[in-house]
Formats: structure tokens, sequence, C-alpha cells
């Protein structure tokens, strides 16, 4: 069994690659990188990496989208839609602290192949358990933070040295946008004193916006969080789970507030459960006061970080790669013992694949077509209601619906579910594989649609060099005449 990880942004291949060390060699398939957003010479410790694959995008990736006998690691789910056409098993590394968001958009379909969340701590896998209740969940901690929880030595600096530090502008919701216009004064004012030295810092997406202002007023650009933490006595910054990294080393922070954060929106974390890991400062007069204040490290300070800390990251040990590729190889070489529906990709051959496996629990589709019912029906009632819904997670409960209602022979129910749902999605590329197969099931002569059906199926095998799966099924091909 081979795994391969896939990155295309810096920071994302930062948490996948102190796993990739851990990963057993004989279990090591390609680490694919995708430059598009970063320079390969931002991806720092790339060259420790064996056996990599390197794309300018996407569409250059030389990559086995269906596979369905290989996982893959990823770090992310949002907004890529290579994942909705890959038919994968999907291993989901949490690439931050896990700072969600109320009226934030699930990506089921982006997440319709994952079947293992790798996550730091026992708050967020609660999160996952309700958003994602089926795939299997694995508290690891943090394993970007291995090597500094493992061995931290605190900066001998002759004067403080201050890292300040900016979101991306990311205008889905008030919260995710950058507070650097608001703040932008303040650092101009912090460039002028004398008593520390700043470092000027930025998420990745937003830090080429930044160095130029940063030169302009006289701070080291510093584009790498890793020597953030080395150098820093202190960081401050808007939202980012750096925040939270960086106090994991005990060490003080500065969070920065906008005026268009809500104050009356409980995200949770940074908003606001725990914004108070380190001194809050609202105003851009204010900065140079609780810098002051934060570099003091009261106790009441340090008390209400540990706390924080320890909620963010269940395990600060060091040994959080380790956890993590145990949990990746365990889970990969038994992922085909026990055949569920993990990962039935969108094409008319996978599904297939899924409705004629026999080894799926009746009990645990009863289950899952429940699940699904509650969630398309709360999206259904907001639709109606004329509140924003994220059409495609409702589409994902609607389609899983169906193909659950077929596994269990109830093709009529599933042609209704098929039916009412045209009015709301009047075009489906997911749900057209779904039509076919309803139609062939329902049609008189079942006997040939199963046997088209499986021959479909052992000839996709067959193609893909996997002999022995393509006979299982022309062996099921000749049970029909």
């Amino acid at each position: 069994m081979k795994i391969d990880f896939l990155a295309w942004e810096r920071h994302h291949f930062d948490h996948l690659a102190p796993i990739w060390h851990k990963i057993p060699d004989d279990f090591k398939g390609f680490f694919y990188v995708i430059t598009s957003y970063d320079k390969l010479h931002d991806f720092r410790g790339i060259s420790l990496v064996k056996d990599i694959s390197i794309a300018n995008s996407f569409s250059d990736l030389n990559i086995d989208n269906d596979v369905p006998e290989k996982p893959i690691v990823i770090s992310t789910f949002y907004k890529v839609d290579f994942l909705t056409d890959l038919r994968r098993p999907i291993f989901y590394v949490e690439h931050g602290a896990g700072q969600t968001y109320i009226g934030s958009q699930f990506y089921n379909f982006e997440r319709k192949n994952v079947v293992l969340d790798i996550l730091p701590s026992h708050r967020l896998s609660n999160i996952f358990r309700m958003r994602y209740p089926f795939a299997k969940k694995v508290i690891v901690g943090c394993p970007l933070l291995d090597k500094w929880h493992k061995s931290f030595f605190y900066p001998s600096n002759r004067m403080p040295v201050v890292a300040i530090s900016f979101h991306f502008e990311r205008p889905s919701m008030p919260e995710t946008k950058s507070s650097f216009p608001y703040f932008r004064v303040a650092v101009k004012n912090l460039s002028q004193q004398k008593k520390w030295k700043i470092l000027g810092h930025g998420h990745p997406r937003i830090i080429n916006q930044l160095a130029p202002i940063y030169e302009m007023y006289g701070i080291e650009v510093v584009k790498n969080f890793e020597d953030v933490m080395e150098r820093a006595d202190i960081y401050v910054c808007d939202n980012s789970s750096t925040l939270f990294e960086f106090a994991s080393t005990d060490r003080p922070v500065v969070v920065l507030n906008a005026p268009w954060y809500r104050r009356d929106v409980e995200h949770g974390l940074r908003f606001w459960e725990h914004a108070d890991i380190g001194v809050n400062c609202d105003h851009p007069d204010d900065l140079f006061n609780a810098i002051e204040l934060a570099l003091s490290d009261p106790c009441d300070q340090k008390k209400r970080r540990k706390k924080a800390v320890e909620e963010i990251y269940a395990y600060t040990d060091g040994e959080a790669s380790n956890r993590a590729a145990q949990a990746i190889v365990t889970l990969a070489g038994s992922i085909f013992d026990k055949p569920l529906f993990l990962y039935p990709g969108t094409s008319e051959e996978s599904i297939n694949t899924f409705l004629s496996n026999n080894d799926v629990a009746i009990d645990f589709l009863a289950k899952k077509i429940e699940y699904h019912q509650l969630e398309s029906l709360k999206y259904l009632h907001r639709f109606k209601e004329g509140e924003h819904v994220h059409m495609k997670d409702m589409e994902f409960h609607v389609w899983a619906i169906i193909v659950l209602l077929m596994k269990c022979n109830k093709n009529i129910e599933a042609l209704k579910v098929f039916n009412e749902s045209k009015s709301i999605f009047s075009y489906s590329e997911y749900l057209l594989p779904i039509k076919n197969i309803l139609q062939c099931r329902l049609n008189v002569n079942n006997d040939s649609c199963q046997k088209k059906s499986f021959l479909r199926i052992a000839e996709h095998f067959s193609q893909k060099g996997m002999i022995e799966k393509a006979a299982q099924y022309f062996d099921k091909a000749k049970h029909f005449s």
C-alpha cells in the first residue's frame, strides 16, 4: 500500500512534511507539490523530501485521480475543484489550530472522499463529529510544532524582538478580513520607535502585498513563520493559527481586534472563547502599550495562555507527527478490509461498485440515511425561508440519500427523492450518473442492466491493470444470462 501526499501552498507543506518523514519508506508514494501560489524556494525543507513530484498548476499535475485503493493525504479542502473529481480515499490533516466560523460552508462535496481526519484537539474533533460524522477522527496535536515542543530555547536577543503579522483579505465574513488597513498607521509608528526590533510577517496570501509596505517603513520582512518562531520574543497578530502556535511555546502574544469583528458572534477559539490567549488591542493608538504589557507577561496572562493552549492542542510533547503517521499507516492498511460507503466518487462506475458490495451493514446505512435526511431538511427549510444556503452542501446530502436508498434496494423512494430534487437542482453533474443507474435498476430487464454495469466496472479495473478485481466483476457478470 503506497500513500501519496499533496500540498498546493507552502504552509500546507509545512504541516504535512513532518508527518511524511515519519511514514515508513515502504508506504511512501509521491509527495506532490503545486507551485501556483508559492515559489518552489518558499517550500522550506522540500529538498529533504524524496520521491517528490512538482507541478506548476493543478492542470499540470501528473497524478492518477481514479485509484480507489490508494489514499492521498492533504491539509485543506476549501474551494478546490480538483477534489470533487478525485476518486481516491482522502486523509485530511488540519493545517491550523482549528478555527471554524458560524455560517461557513461545510464543503461536503470536496470532502466526499475523506475517510480520516487528523486533528489537533478534542474541541475540533467534537465539531467535526457533528459536521462530518462518518470519517474516522484521530487527535494527535500539531505535527508542525513537534520541533518546538521537543526542544525549544528562548531567543537571547539584546533588545526585544517584536514580530507583527496580518491575515489575508478573505471577504466571506467580517472576522476573516484583514485588520491591516485599520492598524497600518500603528505599524508605521511602531517602526519609528527604538526600544524594540520589529519583524514584518503575514499570511502567505498577503505577505507579498505587505512586504513593500514593511520595507518602506524600514521593517525587516520575514516571510517564513519558522523564522518568527526562532527569533521573536513576542508575536502580534489579528487572526491566524500562528497566534496559538507561537503561544504554545509559552511566549506572549498580542491579539489585534478590528472594529468590524463582531463581538456578539461567538465562533469559538480566536472569536472569542480564547481571544484572551494574549493582550487584546482594539485601537491603533493602544498598540504600543499592549506590547509593553504583553512583554511584562503577568501571571494572570500566563494562566490564560496555558489554559487556551491546553484546549487547542491535546498534546504538546513533540510526538504529534508520530501519532499522525501511525494513524495514516494503520488506516491505509485496513481500509479495504472493511468496505463501507467511504469514497463513492461521482462516476457511474464508482456508484455501481458500491451498490454491488454486499459487506455494508443495513443498520449502518439506516443511520447514514437518517443523518443526511435531517441535514437536507435543515437546508431545505432555510432555502424556503429565503436564507442564504450553500447549495453544494445541500446537493451533497440529496445525492447521498438517493445512493443510500438504492443500496437498501429502495429504488422507488430513491426515484421520488431524485424527482423532487430536480426543482432545486435543474442541472447537476453529480446527480446525472444516479439518474442513469436508477433507470437501469427500475428497468424491467434489470438482469441485463446489472450485467452491463458489472462488465463496465470489470473493464474499468482491467484498464487500470487491476486484474484480480476485474476478474471478480467478470465473474459477477456471468451470473446474468
